[in-house]
């Protein structure tokens, strides 16, 4: 248990200290480590602090004495709860009017908090369950600030469908949850991490706060590295594909906290030798094949990548050394052979002639003609 407090404390941070205080009731609840009596104390007081009314020592123990929570039941019983790291789950306690004294409880069972994340009104814990043979989502805890009051408790299985992925939790540990205002609407969300690494194509799960009701809600969000822009008020979706060789743009707009898409962006993507990212855009709709060619009879030959549609009717062109892709326009066909306009930025800079069969090419610009012969890359 001592490693999940541990994570805990790195989590939190700052805001966490070796004594805290929260009110529940009529009550002021104090929680604080003594290290050099090696115990930790948990203290009732009456609210303004004249009159102590419960202690309780715990030996030898670390205690989250820093996230000190309160709960409300049902019967608006008020309660605190706090963990140690010799316990499983949460203690919670209850005062008994009958004797005027605090009765320990077990409400809130394997409550494993690893990592927890905050908003301006809450704290966001993630709870892991550590029972099976792989680690996995179990719930998210959320807490009410600055109270630490237990505010709702979200559980990762509804039905038969599992909300998160289960056995990749052990592995986003660190990045699980994030928090941003997702809907623009002025309050803090909060996201899960479906992945088990932070790379291209992350994917997440988008929990919205309802003010009204003053609760997360899971929404449907959805698309990978999603990126939002809170000036203009728009979520970016970009998927990366084929090696890196393809990428797709999609900017929605949120209405009723859903995502409406605006616009959508393909294009083929290459790294030249500098790194520097090429680009050729083309419709989403259509998929275009790539085939290479190297010039022949050069003193010093060169490569040529070829973007072409289905129906050989369009596509792009990239020369070793380019930055951007040339667009391919066809022009006309002859007998097996089909011509293709080379335009740059509106302008015919040159044209090509391409065997049907994709197996030569000749580049011709003014007087000059340049033959390739098709590669395998």
């Amino acid at each position: 248990m001592g490693r999940y407090i541990a994570a805990l404390g790195l989590s939190v941070g700052v805001l966490l200290a070796n004594t805290s205080v929260i009110e529940v009731g009529k009550f002021t609840i104090e929680s604080a480590a003594v290290p050099q009596e090696n115990i930790h104390k948990i203290t009732v007081f009456s609210k303004d602090k004249k009159k102590l009314l419960y202690a309780k020592t715990f030996d030898n123990k670390t205690c989250d004495a820093n996230f000190l929570f309160s709960n409300t039941r049902a019967n608006n019983e008020p309660t605190f709860g706090l963990k140690c790291d010799s316990e499983e789950s949460a203690d919670e306690y209850k005062y008994d009017p009958k004797n005027g004294s605090f009765e320990r409880l077990k409400a809130l069972e394997g409550m494993e908090l690893r990592e927890i994340a905050q908003t301006k009104d809450f704290y966001i814990g993630l709870n892991f369950d550590y029972s099976g043979e792989y680690a996995k989502y179990d719930s998210v805890m959320v807490f009410q600030k600055p109270s630490n009051r237990f505010a709702q408790k979200i559980a990762a299985q509804r039905g038969n469908e599992s909300l998160f992925f289960g056995n990749d939790a052990e592995y986003c540990a660190g990045y699980c949850i994030d928090t941003e205002d997702y809907n623009f609407d002025g309050y803090e969300d909060f996201s899960l991490s479906r992945n088990s690494y932070a790379g291209s194509n992350a994917d997440r799960i988008y929990f919205l706060y309802n003010p009204k009701k003053k609760e997360f809600f899971l929404s449907s969000f959805e698309g990978v590295n999603l990126e939002f822009d809170h000036i203009n008020k728009t979520i970016t979706s970009t998927d990366i594909c084929c090696m890196g060789s393809r990428v797709s743009k999609s900017v929605y707009k949120v209405a009723n906290n859903k995502m409406k898409l605006i616009k959508e962006s393909c294009f083929a993507v290459d790294y030249g030798s500098d790194e520097a990212v090429v680009k050729f855009e083309y419709d989403c709709k259509e998929s275009y094949s790539e085939y290479y060619f190297e010039s022949v009879g050069l003193n010093k030959n060169f490569e040529l990548k070829i973007l072409l549609d289905k129906e050989l009717k369009k596509g792009g062109v990239l020369h070793s050394g380019q930055k951007e892709y040339s667009v391919l326009k066809l022009k006309e066909k002859e007998g097996e052979k089909l011509v293709y306009d080379e335009i740059n930025q509106g302008n015919k800079t040159g044209s090509y002639i391409i065997s049907e069969d994709l197996a030569q090419a000749t580049y011709i610009v003014g007087d000059k003609k340049i033959q390739f012969k098709a590669t395998e890359n």
